[in-house]
């Protein structure tokens, strides 16, 4: 989600950082140059947020079945490769378990979606690793991809990487992972990249990898008045509008930081070539930060609609100009903060009347329902005197208002903001880590309250489990999307976890202009004890639901280059000489009987021996189920109905497999 209303904040700021692309394309040969005015070697792909978007869209009505929903996800792949057309790969990157911090977030917002998918027939809450339709849908994925490469010229001159969702991390994040890995190749480093997703958090993300060429493509945001409704499907936009594609629109990061470097030019009376582009861009990231993320709440006074990025950087530029600077490579300058917050405290009354004033409540906030929401800030009246006291004791309780509270309510926001700046600078810090918060400290109490010998220090650790994620972010509602034997421990009258599951909450409004913003008062997850009961309940899981609930999938890479063909057929074909009885008895088994189920042992049996490693054959592939299976032959079989079904007549001949370091 990134920060809110960032994007727009960028795009008035930096007016040339957005070019409009033509709507009407030329169904011309892909090998051709693109729409985009500029060639691009490598297309990433932020795959969920293109489900999110068939599965509700914006201007059309919702598909009624899920072979629609499917058919329409991979329309939009192929109308942005089409766009992109990218001459070397394409990165398609599904969500995987994300970190702890991210499923905080998560799970209020899965409880809040759970209430307004009444009476609807597609629960968004599936599209959350280890759900059978992930599951589904990576097998599809899979499908799309080598059909696409078996049946298209311009394909097949392609390297795909499709991250499935058994591989951790976000979907952006894995993009970017990979990207600062892969820079390290000189080959690669000088490579034009082009990234799509709507998330405002790939700008930060761009700027902090300090590649050159990584740009973003990503739908135009419309903003239609709330009072419009389509008369064909209504939705919140106008009839004209519907079905018509959205506009696409490219984003250049060295236009932004262009633009950043010289308003610091301008400001500090400085020569641009005096000022690091490192040291500038990476001081702004953190700065974003302070005004919203996805993994702390936001500081009361600091918003992007009222000015909050203004009041910052008024503070930030004369220091920076001193020669301070906020950040040395991925730890925080606590001195240079403590003393940039000094100064946002002169003015923290004044802006927090500016926020109250600036916030236009909508017509759902003036007349919500008071058995599902309150408002917060009619009690706290932030914009009078003794405010102060009350926001901590509205939030917070009377007994915490002390000094060793305030002490460690700063400490753990510090400790966030070191999280969060190493998590898009250099990778995840710690799975695990969370801010045991609803709400944020005030600056003032950051200013007064911090420690200068903090140090952003993470103990290594993993990524939970798919099936914890699910218990932990789904609500009751969704429950159908975890195995029985889960769903009925969690909600038995028994269960040491209930507390959890509670779906009579109430969401504090908290003085925001919209419901959705609103913060849900639901109890923080015990990750331990989700632990302990899946553990107790790993031996009850099925074939297929063990395999939803891995914790290392691999990326797949799927090719046709001919160096490469020549290369791996050999130990194909050592595959069938091993194997030989094996694979002619699966064969005929198959032959004699179409919707023969293959079990995991006459799977698993076959080997492919590379690089003194030994790979299962079904690795190869993103197996999901112990009944799909590739041949030898690579004569693609999918489950249909729990028997196998063909999924192409003519099978891909020169399009292999290997799986990526």
């Amino acid at each position: 989600m990134g920060v809110p209303s960032f994007f727009a904040w960028v795009c008035s700021m930096c007016k040339d950082y957005t070019k409009y692309l033509p709507k009407n394309i030329q169904e011309d040969d892909l090998r051709e140059q693109n729409h985009c005015g500029r060639d691009f070697d490598t297309f990433f792909i932020d795959f969920n947020g293109i489900v999110h978007n068939c599965s509700h869209p914006a201007h059309d009505v919702a598909p009624v079945s899920e072979a629609e929903l499917f058919d329409r996800i991979f329309a939009q792949l192929d109308h942005y490769i089409n766009y992109v057309r990218p001459r070397k790969l394409v990165y398609i990157a599904v969500d995987g378990v994300c970190p702890f911090a991210k499923i905080v977030q998560q799970r209020k917002r899965r409880y809040i979606s759970a209430r307004g998918n009444s009476g609807t027939s597609f629960d968004s809450n599936c599209i959350t690793p280890g759900t059978p339709f992930m599951e589904r849908l990576s097998v599809a994925l899979h499908a799309y991809v080598t059909n696409r490469m078996d049946t298209n010229l311009y394909w097949s001159s392609l390297s795909v990487i499709l991250s499935n969702p058994n591989v951790p991390g976000e979907g952006e994040h894995k993009i970017f992972d990979f990207l600062r890995k892969e820079s390290k190749n000189t080959d690669f480093a000088n490579l034009k990249h082009c990234v799509y997703g709507m998330d405002a958090d790939l700008i930060m993300l761009t700027l902090a990898s300090n590649l050159p060429f990584v740009y973003i493509i990503r739908e135009e945001m419309e903003f239609t008045k709330p009072n419009i409704i389509c008369d064909v499907c209504h939705l919140n936009h106008r009839t004209n509008q519907h079905g018509k594609p959205v506009n696409l629109i490219l984003c250049d990061p060295n236009v932004l930081s262009t633009w950043l470097i010289t308003e610091c030019a301008k400001t500090c009376e400085m020569k641009m070539e005096d000022i690091s582009r490192v040291e500038l861009i990476n001081d702004f990231v953190l700065i974003t930060f302070l005004v919203g993320n996805d993994f702390l709440p936001k500081i009361p006074s600091l918003k992007v609609q009222s000015g909050g990025m203004e009041i910052i950087l008024k503070y930030y530029w004369p220091l920076f100009k001193e020669g301070k600077r906020l950040t040395n490579g991925i730890n925080i300058n606590l001195h240079l903060l403590k003393e940039m917050f000094a100064k946002i405290t002169t003015e923290e009354s004044e802006l927090l009347k500016m926020v109250v004033r600036t916030t236009k409540k909508s017509q759902e906030v003036k007349q919500y329902d008071a058995g599902l929401y309150f408002d917060s800030a009619d009690t706290i009246m932030i914009h009078t005197q003794g405010y102060h006291t009350r926001y901590y004791d509205t939030h917070f309780g009377k007994a915490n208002n002390t000094e060793n509270f305030y002490k460690q309510i700063v400490g753990e926001y510090i400790e966030g903001l070191f999280w969060v700046f190493q998590y898009y600078t250099v990778g995840v810090p710690s799975w695990r880590w969370f801010y045991p918060e609803h709400y944020a400290p005030f600056a003032e109490d950051i200013y007064k309250y911090i420690d200068l010998n903090q140090e952003g220090l993470f103990e290594p650790d993993e990524p939970i489990l798919p099936m914890e994620q699910l218990i932990s972010v789904l609500p009751p509602q969704s429950f159908n999307n975890i195995p029985s034997t889960l769903a009925s421990l969690v909600v038995s009258k028994q269960s040491p976890i209930l507390n959890y599951f509670n779906t009579t909450f109430r969401t504090d409004i908290n003085g925001e202009a919209k419901l959705f913003k609103g913060v849900p008062q639901l109890d923080f997850i015990d990750l331990s004890k989700i632990e302990e009961l899946v553990a107790e309940r790993m031996a009850e899981l099925k074939g297929r639901e063990m395999r939803r609930n891995s914790r290392y999938g691999e990326n797949l890479l799927y090719f046709t280059t001919e160096g490469e063909y020549s290369e791996i057929m050999p130990l194909f074909l050592d595959i069938q000489v091993k194997n030989f009885e094996t694979i002619q008895k699966v064969n005929e088994k198959i032959e004699s009987n179409p919707e023969t189920i293959l079990n995991e042992k006459e799977i698993g049996c076959l080997e492919l021996t590379t690089n003194q490693r030994k790979i299962l054959l079904g690795k190869l592939l993103p197996v999901v189920d112990t009944q799909f299976f590739v041949s030898p032959k690579l004569e693609y079989l999918l489950p249909e109905r729990g028997f196998l079904k063909k999924m192409m007549d003519k099978h891909v001949v020169n399009a292999y497999f290997r799986l990526l370091d």
